[in-house]
């Protein structure tokens, strides 16, 4: 498998990609429910946070302390819209294909996996012996409605999470 797909947890990966996240309206409720059962999985400190408008976000971070500073990897989970008579393959299905080395959907490469590969290294963190005693808290964020402008996402939630004391953010990637 390509160096992406060893990188985390594929069957967490295709739920991720199955659930329809897509614009104009995008299933958040059932994403952040799935990204607080790996959270609680691995016994990960998660907060969900109201923005504005019905939408939501949601912090995952392993052994917070609010007494550090914290180092923030945003991720969104929308996906833009899709023609699906275009594709070959079910753009919400996950598919795998393992003779090309090639999983199939849409947020494969915007923005789900690298969600998928902030998590599960945070995860792997989360696991090592002995504990790592980090000088800066590690927050992961997920935000909506990143590919509409993120006005009822990252706008509003950079104002809620002051507390946090966020002293670098990472936004995006590539996977």
């Amino acid at each position: 498998m390509s160096h992406s797909l060893n990188l985390l947890n594929l069957s967490d990966f295709q739920k991720y990609i199955q659930i329809r996240t897509v614009h104009p309206a995008p299933d958040y409720t059932t994403a952040i429910d799935f990204l607080v059962s790996i959270a609680d999985r691995y016994s990960l400190n998660h907060w969900v946070i109201d923005l504005t408008n019905g939408r939501q976000a949601l912090l995952i971070s392993y052994n917070y302390d609010e007494s550090k500073p914290s180092v923030l990897f945003n991720s969104h989970m929308d996906v833009v819209p899709v023609n699906e008579e275009l594709w070959d393959h079910d753009p919400f299905s996950a598919t795998i294909d393992i003779n090309e080395d090639r999983m199939y959907g849409r947020g494969t490469q915007d923005m789900k996996t690298i969600g998928m590969q902030y998590l599960h290294a945070l995860i792997r963190l989360s696991k090592q012996e002995p504990k790592q005693q980090l000088n800066h808290n590690i927050l992961l964020s997920f935000v909506p409605d990143e590919e509409i402008s993120s006005v009822n996402g990252m706008h509003v939630l950079i104002h809620k999470i002051k507390k946090y004391n966020i002293k670098f953010a990472f936004d995006e990637g590539i996977p």
